[in-house]
């Protein structure tokens, strides 16, 4: 049972993550992030996915690279 996630870019240039079945692999639920997703982790007990992301990057300031990225997170439900 369960579901897995997988997320990417497609060939259409769209940054996209999508549930799938585990028992099947059938397409569950799918989403455009419009950010590259570099992480993606089920919460405990698999009701929330959070996806961490990147939407460009800054320069270095004085030497250091700024704080940046984004935290998406999906309730994941039947």
């Amino acid at each position: 049972g369960g579901v897995f996630v997988m997320a990417g870019r497609q060939a259409q240039g769209t940054w996209n993550a999508a549930i799938f079945s585990g028992v099947d692999g059938e397409l569950q639920a799918s989403i455009d992030t419009r950010n590259r997703i570099t992480q993606a982790r089920f919460g405990a007990g698999g009701g929330v996915l959070v996806l961490a992301e990147a939407h460009g990057q800054p320069k270095r300031k004085d030497g250091d690279w700024p704080a940046w990225g984004r935290l998406q997170s999906w309730v994941v439900s039947e």
